[in-house]
């Protein structure tokens, strides 16, 4: 899931525990919800490689102990700002096309916007 408010990106541990992937780096970052809540990071999974259809972005993912998120309904991993930004996306709402850019490369899919 994207989200233009989330200023990072995010995983869930469950998922990083997963992947065959390097160790965390640690992080003092504490993060704040909108309801005041505080979280702690379990670490920080820098510069990995994210592919999205055909293209492939390097990105970095706190690492949060989502407890409870099992439902089928639940996104798992968080793109934020940082991905957007490094992707290149932009989203025609009228026509219902998110667009992403790489190395002068161009993929585009068609989106149902709700």
């Amino acid at each position: 899931m994207c989200d233009l408010g989330a200023s990072i990106n995010v995983i869930p541990l469950t998922i990083y525990e997963s992947l065959n992937v390097s160790p965390l780096k640690e992080t003092e970052v504490v993060l704040q919800l909108v309801d005041g809540s505080v979280l702690y990071p379990e670490g920080v999974l820098e510069d990995i490689l994210v592919q999205v259809i055909e293209l492939v972005f390097h990105a970095d993912f706190y690492v949060l102990d989502m407890i409870g998120n099992n439902s089928p309904n639940f996104t798992s991993i968080l793109l934020g700002r940082p991905f957007i930004k490094i992707s290149k996306i932009k989203i025609d709402v009228d026509a219902g096309i998110l667009s992403m850019e790489f190395d002068n490369e161009v993929m585009r899919k068609k989106v149902c916007l709700s």
